[in-house]
């Protein structure tokens, strides 16, 4: 677990890095981390009856028409 948790925050640096770099060549640009980490703070966790749709290896498959779909999509949209 501790090596996949490593392997995904290298995953996330070298990301980071590629987006940042392609950002500064832009006037104005803000680097991607300040977007994206402020985005994320303000995120509110999945009501837990989402819990079963939203683990890693089924959110991959989540797609429309799959049973679970529209819940997250309601749940997603609901403050947009």
């Amino acid at each position: 677990m501790a090596a996949s948790m490593a392997s995904a925050q290298l995953g996330v640096a070298a990301y980071s890095e590629r987006a940042n770099t392609a950002a500064m060549n832009q006037p104005g640009a803000r680097a991607v981390d300040d977007i994206l980490l402020g985005a994320l703070a303000e995120m509110e966790m999945p009501p837990i009856e989402l819990a079963d749709h939203l683990d890693v290896r089924r959110s991959t498959l989540l797609n429309p028409g799959v049973p679970g779909w529209a819940e997250v999509e309601e749940w997603a949209y609901a403050d947009a």
